[in-house]
């Protein structure tokens, strides 16, 4: 028997929130777990789901690096001024 965990990704963006699923097999739960342990279990599985699901993809990465590579002229720059 499974139980079909949920959790949502929190990124603050309105509206853009939606469920994620994941399993646990009963066969995951010991016997002698404690309500916090098993309250961890959860949580460890959820961690695991979203760690494989859920990813991101960069934007304006050569933005960001000719954006770096001014600011370390300007550093220089004042260097070479001094």
């Amino acid at each position: 028997m499974r139980f079909e965990g949920t959790y949502e990704v929190e990124d603050d963006y309105v509206g853009k929130s939606r469920p994620h699923h994941f399993d646990i097999d009963e066969y995951d739960i010991e016997d002698d777990m404690t309500d916090d342990d098993i309250e961890q279990l959860y949580e460890d599985f959820a961690q695991a789901d979203f760690e494989q699901n859920v990813s991101f993809r960069l934007c304006d990465v050569g933005e960001f690096v000719e954006w770096a590579k001014e600011r370390i002229r300007e550093r220089y720059d004042i260097l070479e001024e001094d």
